[in-house]
């Protein structure tokens, strides 16, 4: 039985550390990418799952994702750029089938964020994308998915005229829209 953590290294270092149950550590992995703009999933059935930031300017950077089996060799690799400029992927989520979901943002041709929610099945291949824009020319940015009794769950924020609201949006897993909420205290300030 091997555990897999993700430990963050001075400058733009993180490293996959495999442990045994003891916590005796067997083998150490880096990986470039800033620190804490990296997420790893895993289902040591399935496999482990990485979003990395690629390399190169901040201005043109795609959504990268990875797939390493349970000796960390890398499987396969995907990449979705939305517009050309800089996109991230900011968490992800498996459901039952081995189906990936990413959530994250798309950095519009305006320099605007849109939310994106990306699907990929268990080979890496790109399934689906859906988008949610603010109405009032703002950003619009997914931070958390889950997958719930094959539904898709992501929690996000979108700028309106005045501060950020709490958004919820909910997809089945062919990609269609159950529905999408926003939360606004009321407070006036960002939610």
């Amino acid at each position: 039985f091997l555990t897999y953590d993700l430990h963050q290294l001075p400058e733009t270092l993180t490293k996959v550390i495999v442990s045994d149950m003891t916590g005796k550590i067997s083998e150490e992995h880096p990986v470039v990418a800033p620190s804490g703009m990296m997420e790893i999933c895993k289902n040591l059935s399935a496999g482990i799952y990485v979003i990395q930031l690629t390399s190169g300017s901040n201005s043109t950077r795609p959504i990268k994702i990875l797939k390493m089996d349970a000796n960390l060799n890398i499987v396969w690799t995907s990449t979705k750029d939305g517009y050309g400029n800089d996109d991230l992927g900011q968490t992800m989520a498996l459901d039952n089938f081995g189906n990936i979901y990413v959530a994250g943002y798309f950095t519009n041709t305006s320099n605007r964020k849109e939310a994106c929610l990306l699907k990929y099945n268990s080979d890496g291949v790109f399934q689906w994308q859906q988008i949610i824009k603010s109405a009032f020319d703002g950003d619009a940015v997914a931070w958390k998915v889950k997958v719930l009794d094959n539904y898709i769950y992501v929690v996000g924020d979108v700028k309106n005229e005045t501060d950020k609201d709490i958004l919820i949006f909910v997809y089945d897993a062919n990609g269609n829209q159950i529905f999408t909420k926003p939360i606004d205290s009321g407070s006036g300030g960002n939610d």
